[in-house]
């Protein structure tokens, strides 16, 4: 922050910029008027969220960092269920849900490893329980990095001003699946 002042000062600039008010936000968990919320912006996941693995067994961690992106595996014949997401984390985790009710768009740059790799990517709210009820939508994928979006209020299952998961990758079945994923926003 104090380096951002002093350019301010030297810039003769009253008002942050748009990026600058962004990183802030993300540090005090308050987006006030950010047209756009980056969760994941090359790879790296932003200040106040969380990206997390659950399956239907005992499992290690299959996210992984590459240069610019995110992997995501889900391994053949060893889970009936798995499901990498991105949770809202923010304050030292005194903060667990938020308000996207202002969001129309999630936003997603990803990939397959395989062409045609299919999943359901979800969301949930504070009282959404874990048992897989939540809205989802079936999605596949192309092995060329593409721009994916998906309206807000067609996870109808989710009260969009209590959100804790803000997008879950959800994968079923024996067949093993690996995704890419460079960017996730809010619009």
């Amino acid at each position: 922050m104090g380096t951002k002042l002093v350019e301010m000062i030297r810039n003769s600039k009253t008002k942050f910029d748009q990026q600058t008010e962004l990183e802030f936000s993300g540090i005090l968990f308050t987006f006030g008027e950010a047209d756009i919320i980056s969760v994941l912006i090359n790879g790296e996941v932003s200040t106040g969220f969380d990206v997390r693995y659950a399956a239907s067994g005992l499992f290690p961690t299959y996210v992984s960092q590459e240069n610019d992106y995110l992997v995501v595996e889900y391994p053949a014949n060893r889970y009936d269920w798995a499901s990498a997401y991105f949770a809202v984390n923010a304050l030292k985790g005194r903060v667990d849900d938020m308000d996207l009710s202002d969001y129309s768009k999630i936003v997603v740059e990803m990939k397959a490893e395989t062409e045609g790799a299919s999943f359901e990517i979800g969301m949930k709210d504070i009282n959404d329980p874990p048992d897989g009820s939540e809205t989802r939508i079936k999605t596949e994928l192309t092995d060329e990095w593409k721009i994916y979006e998906f309206e807000t209020r067609k996870f109808v299952t989710a009260d969009l001003e209590r959100i804790t998961v803000l997008l879950a990758f959800v994968f079923e079945g024996p067949i093993a699946r690996k995704i890419h994923i460079r960017t996730v926003q809010l619009k």
